[in-house]
């Protein structure tokens, strides 16, 4: 058996590092206050940062730090801040999201150990790639691979590589999606999801026939402990478990359970292990599923968004507000336990009394349940006391020793010099200057014992070396003074100065656009242009989603080109290892087309584009968020980017005033919101290659609102917003857009050619020829109001 993969542990604060510590972590990643994906969470204080890793590695585990969001264009001077306290630490590795922060990083601090987030959104194979040649430490995988991918990757990549083992799972690609920010403005991409897939659904036809209904976006958890044995002989280098936001005991629980079974797998790997009860189950579960590693679908709940708990038994009667309950053997009810009732678990008691008859349970209950209706245990209270008691056992710190070197004259300020065991702080002067004595002159003895009270700092003072006049007097307070100056200069060492990178950074600039914005059109099918390839625009974005399809794209160029009009191939908006080879394969055949360059939407397209010498626009699913991603995207081969859809007006205007590329807006369009590989309509038949199902659908939430949904041919699902984006007057603020990119869905050619002649005449007689096209409603999206 070889080295087995690291178990990384979540942690929301202190006492979630201490309960992954406890339960066996080789790892554990938490957050800072700041710029973190899990704002709710406690998080960790700027000034528990130093010694929270040092009590990790005290233990003999490591400490990564999440930077996992994008960063606003305002937030940059207070994120190189605290970059400049990251940098004074051990930490050993920051995980990351932002392009623009991604490229600092790498640019300005390249001896720090980065990982990706899952927010990163990688695909497949030539993702880390991308990643590996930029010189990260390890790449984490999408959570909709398979094993069979993964074992892939590991044989042609040399980065660390990372998979999720358990947890919560998100219905979308991670990164890619807007829901929560185009419903409330609170942006996952931010730290801040409001979980919308959490709540209910009907999906609906185009005719408007029910075809589901449920929570249909509502993902099972993810579990993979009784297939370790196959994870340890990928090779895979660490194990992450979800689960920032659950509490110490959650963590504990989980952490133990895999820990156990890693061991149990390095001591006897040809055995099968089903050790000791499961308790994972116990403490969270919306059921489990061990995901697109093991399984092609399932992955879906559409019951149940919330802890059910594990099955315990059945109700076989009800009678005086009682109901008796036939538990599954070895199940023990204590008081104090919690029960749900049925599968959707809607309904629910603590039980406060208990009595056995006959083998049977009876407990109080002032609803009434029909017979045979399952009964889950979602609170387990003598669990609870075993779990509270692991996680609250005390974890020594071991202080670290303090040699301080002090010199003490007449006339002179305070000089002294700090050592510990892991640096040495240069020599500073403490502005106190000492008196003779008149009574009690000063000796080593009082010096030391007040300079000896450090507190709860992570120091103790063990020698002082005292290099001090003749009859000379400090006062108590003094002395006590010079012991905070002392701690406030080992607690707070020198910073990195990140600012003046920054201010260079914006010294190179490039001329601004100075005509009116080009008209681009985005179509989402490459028949569309068959149709639509009259219109008086600039420029076409077309797909290229399968390689099968290259004469039907040759033929939708030419009919673009008879017209005089550039075109841009874009490829899908998710690549994984398959599609990335089969486009491989074609490259030099899509190299000879007469187009004028490219659409990236992902980091599998940017390396595979590497090098090409043709024009390649990121589009906005690459996060160009903030001016310094402008940076990464011309570093890395883009001459343009389409701008975040989750941005406001005044952040806008500062990116393009900043940005070293031109910058295209999306300015009218359904918006996509999700994109998933989880099947929305969960058919119970499995055959998803002769899937019939493809085409466009809707989803109502329960404020009526309908989202559209289309199906893709591969069975891909896509979520635009419910309201159609349509910026008009708003324009007028910004200066310096390169592009007007118009987003196709299933508009005609009509009310197209009006919202064309609007953005080339003004929209004062091109509005109510709208309006008989269109009878939905338009947003603004998140142009005025931004993200959280």
């Amino acid at each position: 058996m070889g080295k087995l993969p690291e178990l990384l542990a979540p942690a929301g604060d202190e006492s979630g590092i201490i309960a992954a510590i406890h339960a066996g972590a080789d790892a554990v990643y938490f957050g800072g206050k700041k710029f973190n994906a899990r704002q709710r969470a406690s998080n960790i204080e700027d000034q528990e940062m130093t010694h929270n890793i040092r009590l990790c590695h005290q233990n003999g585990v490591k400490a990564y730090l999440t930077l996992n969001i994008l960063i606003k264009e305002c937030e940059w001077p207070s994120l190189l801040d605290y970059l400049s306290l990251i940098a004074t630490t051990d930490i050993d590795g920051i995980i990351v999201q932002d392009p623009g922060l991604i490229w600092f990083l790498r640019k300005w601090c390249p001896e720090i150990s980065l990982q990706t987030s899952t927010q990163a959104s990688i695909g497949g194979l030539y993702g880390v790639k991308f990643f590996e040649d930029m010189g990260f430490t390890r790449v984490v995988l999408p959570r909709e691979m398979s094993m069979d991918d993964v074992v892939t990757i590991k044989n042609q990549t040399k980065v660390e590589l990372k998979i999720f083992c358990h947890g919560a799972l998100c219905y979308a690609r991670s990164g890619q999606c807007l829901l929560s920010s185009f419903i409330g403005g609170r942006s996952g991409n931010r730290g801040l999801c409001a979980q919308p897939c959490r709540k209910q659904y009907v999906l609906k036809n185009n005719k408007g026939q029910h075809v589901a209904q449920g929570y249909l976006l509502s993902m099972k958890d993810l579990n993979t402990k009784e297939h370790l044995n196959e994870i340890v002989k990928s090779g895979v280098s660490a194990l992450k478990i979800e689960g920032r936001l659950k509490n110490p005991e959650y963590i504990y629980a989980v952490t133990k359970a895999y820990r156990d079974q890693l061991d149990d797998i390095y001591r006897s790997p040809q055995t099968e292990h089903t050790k000791h009860e499961d308790i994972m189950g116990q403490v969270f579960n919306r059921s489990f599923t061990p995901g697109h590693l093991f399984e092609r679908s399932g992955f879906i709940n559409p019951v149940i968004q919330k802890n059910r708990g594990t099955l315990i038994g059945r109700v076989v009667s009800y009678a005086n507000r009682q109901i008796t309950i036939q538990l599954k053997e070895g199940v023990q009810l204590s008081v104090g336990d919690g029960l749900a009732f049925g599968e959707s678990a809607q309904k629910g008691i603590r039980v406060d009394k208990i009595k056995s008859i006959h083998g049977q349970i009876v407990v109080p209950c002032h609803f009434k349940i029909e017979l045979g209706t399952s009964v889950y245990r979602n609170n387990n209270s003598k669990l609870n006391t075993f779990l509270e008691k692991k996680v609250t056992e005390p974890l020594e710190f071991k202080k670290i020793p303090m040699r301080l070197q002090l010199n003490i004259c007449e006339n002179q300020s305070v000089f002294f010099e700090i050592f510990t065991g892991e640096k040495r702080e240069q020599g500073f002067i403490y502005d106190c200057i000492p008196e003779k004595a008149k009574k009690h002159a000063l000796n080593f003895d009082i010096i030391f014992e007040q300079l000896s009270k450090l507190g709860d700092t992570d120091y103790y003072l063990e020698h002082l070396d005292l290099k001090m006049e003749d009859n000379l007097f400090l006062s108590k307070g003094q002395l006590n003074a010079l012991r905070r100056e002392i701690i406030q200069k080992i607690e707070t060492p020198k910073p990195r100065n990140f600012i003046e990178k920054f201010g260079i950074i914006h010294q190179e600039t490039i001329k601004r656009v100075q005509h009116a914005p080009l008209i681009s059109v985005q179509i989402r099918e490459i028949d569309q242009v068959f149709t639509l390839g009259y219109l008086p625009v600039d420029q076409w974005v077309i797909p290229i989603d399968d390689p099968n399809d290259l004469n039907t794209v040759k033929s939708a160029i030419q009919k673009i080109k008879s017209c005089h009009q550039q075109v841009l191939l874009a490829f899908p908006k998710v690549m994984n290892t398959a599609c990335c080879a089969r486009f491989s394969k074609i490259m030099n055949q899509i190299r000879t087309l007469n187009i004028d360059g490219y659409l990236a939407s992902n980091y599998e397209s940017l390396m595979l584009l590497k090098g090409e010498d043709k024009f390649i626009e990121a589009d906005s699913t690459l996060h160009f968020f903030n001016s310094v991603t402008s940076h990464a995207l011309k570093a890395w081969g883009c001459s343009s980017g389409v701008l975040s859809n989750e941005l406001d007006i005044v952040s806008i205007r500062e990116i393009v005033e900043r940005s070293v590329i031109p910058c295209t807006l999306s300015v009218f369009g359904y918006q996509e919101a999700m994109i998933s590989d989880n099947c929305i309509f969960q058919c119970a038949n499995d055959q998803c290659e002769k899937c019939q199902r493809t085409g466009n659908y809707w989803l109502e939430d329960e404020q009526k609102k309908r989202f559209p949904v289309w199906k893709d041919h591969f069975g891909m699902i896509h979520i635009y917003n419910a309201d159609k984006l349509f910026l008009r007057k708003e324009l007028e603020k910004i200066q310096g857009i390169s592009n007007y990119r118009i987003k196709v869905y299933d508009e005609n050619a009509s009310e197209l050619e009006a919202v064309i002649g609007g953005y080339k005449h003004g929209f004062c007689w091109t509005m109510p020829l709208l309006g008989t096209h269109y009878r939905g409603r338009y947003t603004k999206g998140n142009f005025l109001r931004g993200v959280e």
